[in-house]
């Protein structure tokens, strides 16, 4: 069954909620989260290692050191050092490693010589991220996707109702749902989104504890949650 019927306008709305996530961005942050930090006997400083998302981190965990110890031996520890190794012929390794990059800094007592793994930064121009409606259009349109096929299914299975929407809460690794977390952003977008069949709205919000909530309805278009519904 749906998660939530509600009426408007005299219409009744059945809505099923789903978390739009990429598991294995948020399965490799768990555990990186869970021992950061590896000691290595076999260095001199505190390195800093990116890692790409999805990397392998027990291959990472293992891997690292033989590449580092290279590098100090070479005096290449500043930010360079990840250009500089790939130019030495260890972009192999790196890759295999799912390293995007690396630098140290002297060791700390709290941090004795090793190194710390952090996923890789991203993020995108402002003026480059999609906007919303293209965002669930993409999301949405491979129909055969498992989160289309649940809603569907989920959706279906009440004939008495008149439209049926979605409510994506979107994760902090999609950049586009980044603007839902800025409390002085209210532009909203012009186009209306492809939904695929039975889906004839959509509500989309983050998981931030002040999250913006905004809509595409039928005979509506683009609202702002808060706002009075016209």
């Amino acid at each position: 069954m749906y998660d939530l019927r509600y009426g408007y306008q005299g219409r009744v709305v059945a809505v099923e909620a789903r978390s739009v996530v990429d598991y294995d961005v948020r399965l490799m942050g768990a555990r990186i989260a869970r021992a950061p930090y590896v000691a290595s006997q076999r260095l001199g400083r505190l390195w800093v290692v990116d890692l790409r998302h999805g990397a392998d981190v027990r291959l990472a965990r293992d891997g690292p050191p033989d590449v580092l110890e290279q590098l100090e031996t070479r005096g290449w520890h500043d930010r360079h050092a990840y250009r500089l190794a790939r130019w030495a012929g260890l972009g192999d390794e790196l890759d295999r490693l799912a390293v995007t990059g690396l630098w140290s800094q002297p060791p700390t007592v709290r941090h004795p010589p090793g190194f710390v793994l952090h996923p890789e930064p991203w993020g995108a121009w402002e003026g480059a991220i999609s906007d919303l409606s293209a965002f669930v259009s993409n999301l949405l349109a491979d129909e055969t996707s498992q989160l289309v096929q649940d809603m569907r299914r989920q959706l279906n299975a009440d004939g008495d109702v008149d439209e049926r929407h979605a409510f994506l809460v979107i994760g902090w690794e999609h950049v586009e749902g980044w603007p839902l977390m800025w409390h002085d952003r209210r532009d909203l977008p012009s186009d209306s989104p492809r939904l695929p069949t039975p889906i004839d709205g959509v509500w989309l919000a983050s998981f931030s504890a002040g999250t913006r909530v905004v809509a595409w309805l039928p005979r509506v278009g683009w609202i702002e949650g808060r706002n009075r519904m016209p």
